[in-house]
This record gives C-alpha cells, structure tokens and sequence, in this order.
C-alpha cells in the first residue's frame, strides 16, 4: 500500500497538499501518472469527500453545443465514411432515377440500444516525465479546461487506490462496466465498428480515461457515490494550478500550494 500522509501544514515554502511515497515500479518508470477531473467546484468537492460519479449518457455528448464535448460518433458501433456521395430522386414523368447533386465529407452512423443503455464517466489521463515536472500547470493546459468552460479541477495522484475503490463499488454493486483510456483513431476510414472507448483524432489531445457503465434504463444520467476520496485526490481552481509545486524526491511525490 502507499504510504499516504492527510495532515495539512503551514511552511515557509507553502502549504503542503499531499505526499505519497512511490511504489518501486513508479520510480523505475519514472513517469507521474495522474487522472483529472475538469468542473465547477462544488460538483468536485462532491467527488473527493463524497465519490459521487456523474455518468452522462452518450446520447447527450452527440447533442452538446461544446465543441470540446460535443461529438456526433458517440454511441455508434459502426461509422462509414465516404469522400463523396451522390443524390438521386426518381422522376415522376419518367420512373427514372435522375442525380440532382452530390455530398461531400458524409459519415453514416448506426446505432444501438446496448451503447445507448450506457453510461460514461470522463477524465484526464496525464502522464509526464517525472524530470520535467515542477508545477501542476506543466502537466495541465488551462486552456483546455476553459474550453469545456469550467473553473476546477480534481487532482487523482494514487490511481491505485482509485481504481480499487470504483472496481469494488461497481462490481458490489452488479453493474457491468469497463474502465480504461481512450483510443483514438482515423474517422475518415472507409469503414470502422467502434467502442463507446474510440473517439476520432481531433479529440487527441484530451487524454481521455473513461468508465462505462451499461444497462442503465431511461434516458437519464447514472449517478453514483464509491465513498470518500478526499485521501488519494484535491480540488484546485484553473486560477491556481501555477501555484502548486511538484516535488518528487526520494520516491515521494509532494504537491505543495505556494504562498
């Protein structure tokens, strides 16, 4: 287990956040894995102190006006492109089908009732040389968050212990899910079956780390609490992430807020 210390004190430097000692495999990979939760405040504060997941269905990322979430292939298992395609109409005096014009760029899309019973849960996978790393904005670009135009972010630094938690909750609990990154890949092939866990290439750079949960009925969003957080994870304003310092040395991570 990690070594975790809660206790938050005042510094000449700062004041201390969190520290959490390395596992040997860490160290050795030297990379700092973290997952991030982008939102308003008070809905963060509920997933660290509480473990409340808000489990959007895939129906409303189609129709989101935000064109950081906002995505017409969520929910497809099968999407064909075509570069160009002609449009035809049969001709009442003739019977016979005449072309009146052609489409360019057309995606068709198909659809199914188990994705559409589906839940996801969305975050940020960040992964960053540990000798590159010095404050929390070298590994997040603010400029992301404000584009889905929110004003926080959760900080996950014991993914371990996340993924413990969320697996024991959900499989007590009897819900089929499935947990793990994003694949991103080319649209524009002629012809591709997707996963809720495939998104095209110009959603890239959000790093996405995703949790699907399926069979849920209605149309309405799944949400759910796997219990306290507040140990492996901190809430920090857009505003602030200049201001918290990363430190790793002797296999311990310490995240400090300065002042």
């Amino acid at each position: 287990m990690f070594a975790l210390n809660r206790k938050l004190t005042k510094t000449s430097t700062g004041r201390l956040l969190r520290i959490r000692n390395l596992s040997p495999s860490e160290v050795y990979k030297l990379y700092l894995h973290l997952l991030l939760k982008f939102g308003h405040s008070d809905n963060l504060k509920r997933l660290c102190n509480e473990g409340e997941l808000y489990m959007g269905t895939l129906k409303s990322y189609r129709e989101s006006d935000n064109s950081e979430v906002g995505d017409k292939n969520e929910g497809a298992h099968k999407v064909r492109y075509r570069s160009e395609c002609k449009v035809s109409r049969v001709n009442s005096t003739t019977g016979k089908n005449e072309e009146i014009g052609i489409l360019q760029d057309v995606i068709h899309r198909e659809f199914n009732d188990i994705y559409e019973s589906s839940r996801v849960y969305c975050m940020y996978y960040a992964i960053s040389p540990m000798d590159k790393v010095d404050k929390l904005s070298s590994i997040i670009d603010d400029q992301i968050i404000k584009k889905f135009e929110y004003d926080s972010v959760a900080v996950f630094f014991n993914l371990e212990a996340f993924y413990d938690r969320l697996d024991n909750h959900l499989e007590n609990n009897g819900n089929p899910y499935r947990r793990g990154v994003v694949d991103y890949i080319d649209i524009s092939e002629t012809e591709r079956n997707l996963t809720p866990f495939d998104k095209d290439l110009s959603f890239k750079h959000q790093n996405e780390f995703r949790v699907c949960v399926q069979n849920v009925d209605g149309e309405h969003a799944f949400i759910t609490s796997i219990g306290d957080l507040s140990d492996i994870s901190f809430v920090v304003g857009v505003k602030e992430l200049d201001n918290i310092s990363i430190n790793i040395q002797d296999s311990q991570i310490t995240f400090r807020k300065c002042v």
